[in-house]
């Protein structure tokens, strides 16, 4: 939490230069001319984790990646690899039964196969990060491998694997319906009317219901984590909408599997589409409650105990600021897979094209 607080201040405009930076990388790439007749396309998926390692890194840890060259350009890789090695035991990927789960389902992957590049990720934080280092050191009373192992599990874990996994699906998701885009562009520019092209996280909060109602139905239908795991502290009756009841005992293990969970047809009508207006006005403020991708209700607040996801507000204010980004510099936008197939810049409005003119002019 402390990581949090320390970057509240920075962390909208921050996020909004990475996104600027990003979307510059893949304009360049998109307006290259390879010679064929193939129409024109570019993949934002690694623009997209650069863009978040990078800015997660300055936010969380203080720390730039552009000061080793090596984390700059290989750093989200090597999250990928850690990540993976410690996923793919829950997840299925395809292999033939019972080569699958006794391969991989059956025993956690060797750590050695990552550690050369954790441990280039563990000297980066101790060099650059050592403020961060220090903090948790003096405030905690963490001691410094314990401290550095904990920023890397947040950072690559809880804030990178998250957004890694959300992101590029709501960009899929809204880059897919035309409809919707138009909707959502005419909101963002109603709320940027008079700020000169400047928001933060007020703006998307009380500007922009539908960015923010879009996101919420992406959190729905893709949660960014799937599986909830905890152990019953106490003996209880596990109960369901039809009546049906569950003795649970004291140290047995649940999981909760999201994607059918939010799927409820007692909670949410149409539960199988994506709704965009699903969460806007008092009916969609009422839904709310059971939205559990963050480890709990939407409307509760994080604690120690109950291991609800501790930047969940700002998990959504983030998203909503991607999007609002996004068309604040394009009119539209298309996406097939993890690729722009088209990119509409922005066209600047006759008053300030004759600004601009009248500028140039003079000089």
């Amino acid at each position: 939490m402390d990581l949090l607080h320390r970057s509240a201040r920075t962390w909208s405009a921050d996020f909004r230069a990475s996104v600027g930076a990003m979307l510059d990388a893949v304009d360049a790439e998109f307006g290259k001319d390879d010679g064929s007749d193939k129409k024109p396309s570019a993949s934002y998926l690694v623009p997209l984790q650069q863009c978040i390692f990078r800015f997660l890194c300055k936010a969380f840890v203080g720390a730039d990646p552009s000061a080793d060259w090596l984390v700059d350009n290989f750093g989200f890789t090597i999250l990928d690899i850690w990540l993976a090695l410690q996923i793919l035991p829950t997840q299925k990927i395809g292999l033939v039964q019972p080569l699958e789960e006794l391969l991989i389902h059956s025993f956690p992957l060797p750590s050695f196969l990552i550690w050369p590049g954790y441990y280039v990720l563990y000297r980066f934080i101790e060099k650059h990060g050592a403020e961060a280092v220090a903090y948790a050191e003096a405030q905690h009373g963490i001691g410094k491998k314990d401290a550095i192992n904990n920023m890397l599990f947040v950072l690559g874990f809880n804030a990178f694997g998250g957004f890694s996994v959300f992101l590029p699906f709501l960009v899929a998701k809204v880059g897919g319906a035309p409809a919707l885009r138009e909707r959502l562009r005419d909101e963002v520019r109603r709320a940027m009317v008079g700020k000169d092209g400047e928001f933060g996280f007020a703006t998307v909060r009380e500007d922009m219901p539908l960015v923010r109602s879009t996101v919420y139905e992406m959190l729905r239908m893709q949660p960014p984590v799937p599986l909830q795991f905890g152990r019953a502290r106490r003996d209880f009756v596990l109960r369901s909408h039809g009546g049906a009841a569950y003795q649970v005992s004291a140290g047995e293990v649940l999981c909760g599997y999201q994607p059918l969970a939010m799927r409820d047809p007692e909670v949410f009508e149409r539960p199988e589409e994506f709704v965009p207006e699903r969460f806007l006005g008092d009916e969609g403020a009422r839904l709310l409650q059971h939205l559990f991708w963050s480890n709990g209700p939407e409307t509760a607040q994080p604690g120690p105990g109950n291991k609800q996801c501790a930047a969940k507000e700002v998990v959504v204010d983030t998203a909503c600021m991607l999007l609002a980004e996004l068309f604040r510099r394009y009119d539209d936008f298309e996406v097939e897979g993890t690729s722009f197939t088209k990119l509409v810049k922005r066209q600047a409005s006759p008053s300030v094209a004759q600004a601009a003119a009248a500028a140039g002019a003079q000089q």
